[in-house]
């Protein structure tokens, strides 16, 4: 039996928390949210696809159960409940191809997942090669202004060499320690923190050329007039929070953090229900330190309410295709019995 990487779910756990309390700081303003917002945005989707493509196998009947339905559930949920609960409208008209708000990352990993054939290759060199032409590719793309929202492009280019890098640490032939033991941590600890210190005081200290759009991901940098240096130093950005994540992150199971960092799926697609309702119902209203707070209170709350073994294994029965691979699977038995 394959050992638990707890020091991904702890991970996962970090990341989770930054998403949901990011959301929430789009509902009030005031200078510490929003250096708060743009400091998350300058890592966390970014970190989170490292780690898809770290744990990513290729697998037609999991892609289609466990992404592409998905996809499409709560991609018609969402769309509903946007129109006729947050929006009060009388019809709505669905669509596809443009996902909702946060369902861009289910998209985007479906995309991901097809490549993975593309990926899997033998020699270190190819391996160089295809990252380096993901991280080239990401860069040109940006040049395309019509790239967009639309099937989640902007995204998928932009977050693509992540996913890349992820895939291949996963994958590689067999772990190995850091050479050198503790100073050799250390001293990438040291290189970590002074990079990230250096570029984030560039990139938070720049709120007018590094604004939130250009943190999302979600448009060309030729439609953002900003540059593809600009792109490639928040990308340097994000690897530089996912080695140091990877560095200080303990690798032992931690209560409640763990757990919730094993069972982030369910609290990524419906936290983001309520934090709509939150919207509609004006509920950050008082000062910014007391918004901070109570989204704080909010973020825990949310994560205890889907983190849980229960919530997940809910979500994974009702709101992912596992329903049918039981049923695949029972009828594939009965069938081939005597």
């Amino acid at each position: 039996m394959e050992q638990r990487n707890y020091k991904a779910d702890n991970i996962r756990f970090f990341l989770i928390f930054t998403v949901v309390f990011a959301h929430m700081l789009e509902w009030f303003s005031g200078e510490r949210a929003d250096w708060l917002y743009r400091l998350i945005y300058t890592f966390h989707m970014g970190a989170f696809i490292f780690l898809t493509g770290y744990f990513a196998k290729y697998n037609a009947r999991k892609i289609l159960l466990s992404l592409v339905w998905p996809y499409f559930l709560f991609q018609t949920l969402y769309q509903l409940f946007y129109g006729y609960i947050i929006k009060g409208s009388e019809t709505v008209e669905l669509s596809y191809t443009t996902p909702h708000w946060i369902l861009w990352y289910l998209m985007a990993v479906i995309f991901y997942y097809l490549l993975i054939p593309v990926l899997q290759q033998e020699k270190t060199l190819d391996k160089v090669l295809v990252f380096a032409g993901s991280a080239a590719v990401s860069l040109l793309a940006g040049m395309d202004k019509t790239i967009g929202y639309y099937m989640t492009l902007s995204r998928f280019f932009c977050y693509l060499p992540f996913f890349v890098a992820g895939y291949y640490l996963g994958h590689r032939p067999k772990e190995r320690p850091l050479s050198g033991g503790k100073p050799a941590k250390a001293a990438a600890l040291a290189a970590c923190v002074l990079f990230l210190l250096l570029a984030e005081a560039h990139v938070l200290g720049n709120p007018e050329l590094f604004r939130r759009n250009v943190l999302y991901g979600s448009y060309s940098y030729a439609a953002e007039s900003y540059t593809w240096a600009e792109r490639a130093l928040l990308q340097g950005v994000g690897f530089g929070w996912i080695a140091l994540l990877f560095l200080v992150m303990p690798g032992k199971k931690l209560p409640v953090v763990s757990l919730i960092g094993g069972n982030t799926l369910p609290v990524f697609l419906f936290h983001g229900f309520l934090i709509r309702l939150m919207g509609k119902w004006k509920v950050f209203q008082y000062s910014e330190t007391e918004n901070l707070l109570l989204a704080l209170g909010l973020t825990v709350g949310i994560l205890l309410l889907f983190g849980n073994p229960v919530s997940a294994r809910i979500c994974k029965w009702f709101f992912t295709g596992h329903w049918a691979s039981v049923l695949f699977g029972r009828r594939k038995k009965q069938n081939a019995a005597p």
